[in-house]
């Protein structure tokens, strides 16, 4: 190295602080990934929860269930998460 031990050392602590900051990056990019991944479960599910719903009628044993579980879903996917 070219420089004195105090070049080198803040030329390290530099490096350390831009890892530090890609890996956070990182992390980010891979939640927000995950909420999308979560966001097309919840919608490919709804989805399967409205033609199961078009194909009954109300007084079907199960209709109630599996509208409880439409609203639910519906409501997580505007953000309202009170369940």
């Amino acid at each position: 190295y070219l420089g004195g031990f105090e070049e080198y050392h803040e030329s390290r602590k530099t490096k350390d602080r831009r890892l530090a900051t890609d890996e956070a990056k990182c992390d980010q990019e891979a939640s927000r990934k995950l909420h999308t991944e979560d966001k097309l479960l919840l919608e490919t599910k709804l989805a399967r929860l409205n033609s199961e719903l078009s194909m009954m009628t109300k007084d079907d044993p199960n209709y109630q269930d599996i509208e409880k579980e439409f609203f639910e879903i519906a409501r997580r996917l505007r953000g309202n998460t009170k369940s």
